[in-house]
């Protein structure tokens, strides 16, 4: 899959780990947005850049300070990517078919709550408040 450098985030410099690559600003949109992150179940952000997803992100969304932040070391002119199972419960806006080719790749994506018992524990320490607490509050 070819990710058009004018719409989706790519790295301007080499970032480290840890480091944050953008914030994602308080710019409210409608559910029916495809760019859309959902911050809960009726709140939806649009990001200043288009997020791409990977079953093996290169980045995560830092819930608190709603910022985008590394997981690993990115190179200078890197697509970057994140989890949509951290951010999205239920895909309302349909679902697609993952192409990241990943070892872990989860396939067809529909949201965090269609996604495998195994896959839900595997990003659960990325996921947002309002997934946290609808999915593991009781454990």
């Amino acid at each position: 899959m070819i990710f058009s450098k004018d719409v989706f985030l790519y790295t301007d410099k080499a970032y480290k780990k840890g480091e944050m690559v953008m914030i994602l600003g308080k710019t409210m949109c409608p559910p029916t947005n495809s760019s859309r992150i959902q911050v809960d179940d009726h709140t939806f952000l649009l990001p200043p850049k288009l997020l791409a997803h990977s079953c093996e992100p290169n980045a995560y969304i830092d819930w608190e300070t709603l910022t985008l932040k590394t997981l690993q070391s990115i190179p200078e002119g890197s697509l970057v990517t994140y989890h949509y199972g951290t951010s999205e419960d239920e895909y309302r806006i349909g679902k697609f078919w993952c192409e990241c080719g990943s070892p872990s790749c989860i396939g067809e994506f529909q949201g965090f709550m269609f996604l495998s018992d195994k896959e839900k524990i595997r990003i659960k320490d990325f996921v947002s408040p309002y997934i946290r607490k609808k999915y593991f509050d009781s454990d």
